[in-house]
């Protein structure tokens, strides 16, 4: 009960900053602005969903049952980064695609693309966080983006410098921010070792499991 209050306060005080930072955002950046920034935000969130391929709901639940971390991690990692690899450079190609020749669109785009090798794998440990119920890592990860999103912007805003550019770099710097926390309590025995059952064991539970987050995300 505590975990589920806790998880319940977290996510209507986002919706409180959000109240803050949203109107402020749109009074510095305007209808144009705003777009811009959307059209940098939703393909780099959209994307880490679209191709995780179930996995990381495969590593929750693998770990959860009392499988060694070592050996799924170890044997789903390699998919996980070498997905990203291919979105890393296929970047370019989207970005100029989506960009619809905005400059600063274009280079966030490309950015983000470029760092999915990295977002790719800290999913993989956020989702064995998640297995092994460390509850209040999960809290301060989800927690780390908002918070500091909505200081951020008023401090931007306070100095005139709330850009589309300027915001941008925050969302993906907290979004790396919030991960560290992730690399300092996820722990497991021994080397990471690569088996491929295990790999084929979770691209055939993936497969299954994505079809939720493909739902998910042509619902939103």
């Amino acid at each position: 009960m505590r975990v589920a209050a806790s998880i319940t306060v977290l996510n209507l005080t986002i919706s409180a900053m959000a109240i803050i930072s949203g109107p402020l955002q749109a009074r510095a950046l305007g209808p144009g602005g705003r777009g811009e920034l959307a059209a940098i935000m939703v393909p780099l969130i959209a994307a880490p969903i679209l191709t995780d391929i179930g996995l990381s709901t495969f590593v929750v639940t693998a770990v959860a049952k009392g499988r060694s971390v070592a050996s799924v991690l170890g044997s789903v990692a390699p998919i996980t980064l070498g997905i990203g690899a291919l979105l890393a450079l296929a970047g370019p190609l989207v970005a100029d695609l989506l960009a619809a020749d905005r400059e600063t669109v274009e280079l966030f785009l490309v950015i983000g693309f470029a760092l999915m090798p990295v977002t790719l794998a800290l999913n993989l440990l956020q989702a064995v966080n998640w297995a092994q119920e460390g509850w209040r890592v999960l809290i301060l990860v989800r927690a780390i983006p908002p918070v500091g999103t909505l200081l951020a912007t008023i401090v931007l805003f306070a100095l005139d410098a709330l850009t589309v550019a300027s915001a941008a770099c925050v969302a993906l710097a907290l979004g790396l921010l919030s991960s560290v926390p992730l690399l300092a309590t996820v722990r497991w025995r021994g080397r990471l070792r690569f088996e491929r059952a295990v790999a084929a064991e979770g691209l055939s539970f993936g497969s299954k499991a994505s079809l939720f987050s493909l739902a998910t995300m042509a619902n939103a």
